[in-house]
């Protein structure tokens, strides 16, 4: 199996939750996914990666929701993808203490 698509993209949490832009990711004619998000920063944050069938994602589901602390990492993977689209948001887990994501993303095919 081959890589369709990968992202790496880095971004502050604030205190509401955001998209990380550029981590929309395509399952169209791929069969997997997996999303590795590291928590770069001095802060806990949350991430929450979403589905969905629609491309500008107004139908998302959230399909994993990860709390990671400062200097770890967790993932999101599965081996068919029952959404077109996937996309991870952050928040700061504490009021005004934001922290910083580095996410990994890769659909294969």
């Amino acid at each position: 199996m081959q890589a369709l698509k990968k992202v790496s993209v880095v971004q502050a949490s604030t205190n509401t939750s955001v998209l990380v832009a550029g981590s929309t990711l395509q399952t169209t004619y791929g069969l997997s996914l997996s999303y590795t998000i590291v928590n770069t920063g001095d802060d806990t944050i949350g991430a929450t990666v979403y589905g969905a069938n629609s491309e500008d994602l107004s139908d998302k589901v959230s399909v994993s929701e990860l709390e990671i602390l400062s200097g770890t990492a967790d993932s999101y993977a599965l081996s068919i993808a029952p959404f077109e689209y996937y996309c991870v948001y952050i928040v700061s887990a504490a009021p005004d203490t934001p922290g910083e994501a580095t996410v990994h993303g890769m659909v294969k095919g």
